[in-house]
């Protein structure tokens, strides 16, 4: 809320202009002891101290929670990662292996036709 008119506010504790009444007895609350034993004043610096404390504590674990996530998703990819040049190199030994079995039906079919061709076959 906005008040714009000075004579709005209730300052004055007996009516009369320039009292400031209200407002210095407003004041001495803040030098007056709680219930508790400590002073207004005190009692939200604590509570401001806490709050911040609270705070930083949260984004320190949600950090270290963060930080300890990214390693272990970092090692579950070391371990079940797939590395390119492994599997390039596995690929090659493949074929290579599949060239070598085709060469070896290539050559055992080319004997038997000769067998064939020959008459020795079945």
């Amino acid at each position: 809320m906005a008040i714009t008119d000075p004579s709005l506010i209730a300052a004055s504790s007996d009516g009369s202009v320039g009292s400031n009444g209200n407002v210095a007895q407003l004041l001495g609350i803040r030098d007056t002891n709680l219930p508790a034993g400590s002073k207004p004043l005190d009692m939200f610096s604590n509570l401001v101290l806490q709050v911040g404390t609270l705070g930083s504590n949260a984004k320190a674990d949600n950090d270290a929670s963060s930080a300890a996530l990214q390693q272990v998703t970092d090692q579950r990819g070391a371990v079940s990662g797939v590395s390119l040049d492994e599997e390039t190199t596995n690929m090659i030994r493949y074929q290579r292996a599949y060239q070598a079995a085709a060469r070896v039906v290539s050559t055992v079919n080319t004997m038997y036709d000769s067998l064939l061709s020959m008459g020795l076959g079945g």
